[in-house]
C-alpha cells in the first residue's frame, strides 16, 4: 500500500478520535528559497512530498527518504509534469496539494519586461496544472490524482 494511503496517528474533534491520512504534496521549484521551505514544512507537519526542480538531485539540498521523492527536469516541458504526477501516485497513491512554486528568473527590472519574459513565467505555471486535468491516458484526474474516494 502506498504510503499516503495507510492511516498515520488519531487527530481528535470535538473529543472524539478519528483516524487520519497522510496528506501527500507535489512541490515545483523546491530546491531552495520558498519552494525548499515550502517543502520542509510540509515534511515536518507529516506530508510526503514530490519535490521538483530542474537539477534537484544535484543540488543536494534536499536529501530523499520515505516521505521525500526527487524528480529532476523543468517543469515546463512536456514530460516531466506527467513524471512528477507518476511519482506522488506510484510511490504515495494520491496527491492532495500543490504549491506550484517554480518561475524563472528574470533580471531585470519589472518596467522592462516584455511578453516573451511574461509568456515564459506564465507557462512554467500552468503546465502541470494543465497536465493535471488535461492530459489524456493520466487516470480519472478528478478522483485518483486530486485525492478523492
Amino acid at each position: 500500500m502506498p504510503l499516503g494511503q495507510q492511516m498515520e496517528g488519531r487527530a481528535t474533534s470535538s473529543g472524539l478520535d478519528s483516524p487520519v491520512r497522510t496528506k501527500v504534496a507535489i512541490v515545483t521549484g523546491a530546491s531552495r528559497g520558498i519552494g525548499r521551505g515550502i517543502t520542509e514544512r510540509l515534511l515536518e507537519t507529516g506530508y510526503c512530498v514530490v519535490a521538483n526542480w530542474r537539477n534537484i538531485t544535484s543540488a543536494k539540498t534536499l536529501l530523499p527518504r520515505d516521505r521525500l521523492k526527487l524528480v529532476d527536469g523543468d517543469i515546463a516541458s512536456h514530460n516531466i509534469p506527467k513524471q512528477v504526477v507518476d511519482s506522488a501516485i506510484g510511490n504515495f497513491g494520491r496527491i492532495d496539494l500543490l504549491a506550484n512554486n517554480a518561475g524563472v528568473f528574470i533580471p531585470k527590472p519589472f518596467t522592462e519586461y516584455t511578453t516573451k519574459y511574461l509568456d515564459a513565467e506564465l507557462c512554467i505555471r500552468d503546465t502541470l496544472v494543465h497536465n493535471l486535468i488535461f492530459c489524456p491516458g493520466w487516470q480519472n484526474p478528478s478522483s485518483k490524482m486530486l485525492g478523492a474516494k
